[in-house]
């Protein structure tokens, strides 16, 4: 019943925003035809009026066919959830260590057209600065794809109605129907664990990628209409924790990139 709703809903919208417009035409052309019927112009009065005819069925038909599918990417601001966090640890001497990043952007793909379509992919190419250049973060992968979270709850009665969480990833693709909405997600986890691979050139590599603030993400999303595929860029805004503090740690623990701590060794759990 949602559905129908919002499809009839939809095609009030389309049919209302063109109505005052022919409204107005309709009236001006019935009194120029009065005009031209009370002069003896009655054929051009009859044209005018067909053609008005023709306008208002030409109008009516492209309001009640569906428009093809089209695919809108949005950041969910409603989440509430940070997209990037720089995690730093407590604990060695009395500092504090940086240690992984992750990276947890959710969107949300919405059908704003009349049709169903086929989200085909949908990757995270390149973290970007309030001017939308790229930041490439060492050790992070260059095109992420996304893919859909979901989270069960379930309760057995062999285990005394315990409370057993599940969750998978699905890869897609997706096949979307009008107004239809989609939660996407890029998830990956990477950072510095201090072990021996880890030079002062690296780290520095790392700080140098982080000078710049990061404030966006573009992403590349490709469907499919029908026979059509159609391949489009967009740009999100992304909310992100610690990344200056994390910065100036680094800094500060090689003294300024002259010596590497040690004792520091860490596992992360890499994703």
């Amino acid at each position: 019943m949602a559905h129908r709703s919002s499809t009839r809903d939809r095609l009030i919208d389309r049919v209302r925003q063109p109505a005052a417009w022919l409204f107005i035409i309709a009236l001006v052309a019935l009194i120029a035809a009065i005009g031209l019927t009370v002069v003896g112009r009655v054929e051009l009065a009859s044209t005018v009026l067909a053609a008005v005819v023709l306008l208002v069925t030409a109008m009516t038909y492209r309001a009640v066919v569906p428009e093809r599918g089209r695919l809108l990417v949005v950041r969910q601001d409603e989440l509430e959830l940070s997209d990037l966090i720089f995690s730093v640890s407590g604990g060695h001497e009395g500092r504090a260590i940086p240690r992984d990043y992750l990276l947890q952007l959710h969107v949300a793909v919405c059908n704003v057209g009349g049709r169903k379509v086929v989200l085909s992919n949908l990757r995270l190419v390149a973290l970007l600065d309030p001017s939308g250049t790229p930041i490439q973060i060492p050790e992070m992968p260059g095109r992420l794809r996304a893919e859909q979270y979901v989270q069960i709850i379930r309760r057995r009665i062999e285990t005394g109605m315990r409370v057993e969480p599940y969750s998978e990833t699905l890869a897609g693709p997706w096949l979307l129907g009008p107004d239809d909405v989609i939660t996407l997600r890029f998830r990956c986890r990477r950072g510095i664990d201090w072990s021996a691979r880890w030079d002062l050139p690296s780290v520095q590599r790392l700080a140098r990628a982080l000078d710049r603030e990061i404030a966006g993400a573009r992403l590349e999303m490709t469907y499919r209409q029908g026979r059509t595929v159609v391949s489009e860029t967009v740009e999100v805004s992304c909310k992100v924790e610690q990344q200056a503090k994390y910065r100036k740690l680094l800094t500060e623990l090689t003294a300024g990139f002259t010596s590497m701590p040690t004792g520091l060794d860490q596992e992360i759990a890499i994703e």
